[in-house]
């Protein structure tokens, strides 16, 4: 009952050959699967990579404007809008002195005129226009003020 010609009678050859095949073709794929890995690996590093310098620059972003409404108080974001109105009569781009000056004379800032535009001008909520000139950054003052 074990012999050859019964197997070769009960087609047994054409079974053991696709049945070797089959797991021929399956641990060579396996092989080229695994060969391949570390390029696969080394791509997602390359993605994440990308994707977390993405996200480090918008937090940069970020601070880099919380930056700025942090460093002015809410005394100075009243002495930015009381000035920001006297250019608004004067006109930009404007002189820093002409500037001062009607702040004085109309009482708007009490204490240091020069002191409250100079943190404004730290700030980047005045920024200059040419050599003598300074106008405000109005994409800031519309953000903070």
């Amino acid at each position: 009952m074990f012999n050859l010609e019964l197997i070769s009678e009960l087609n047994g050859w054409n079974f053991a050959v696709s049945g070797i095949l089959i797991v021929f073709l399956s641990l060579s794929g396996l092989a080229f699967i695994i060969s391949c890995f570390h390029k696969l690996l080394a791509c997602h590093d390359r993605v994440v990579d990308g994707m977390n310098a993405t996200k480090t620059r918008i937090k940069t972003v970020f601070a880099k404007g919380f930056n700025h409404k942090r460093r002015i108080s809410s005394g100075l974001r009243e002495y930015a809008k009381k000035l920001k109105t006297i250019t608004a009569l004067t006109g930009e781009p404007f002189h820093l002195s002409d500037l001062i000056d009607s702040a004085e004379k109309r009482g708007l800032i009490s204490p240091a005129p020069g002191f409250i535009v100079d943190e404004l001008l730290k700030a980047n909520f005045i920024v200059k226009d040419d050599a003598k000139r300074f106008r405000w950054n109005h994409r800031l003052c519309n953000l903070f003020l």
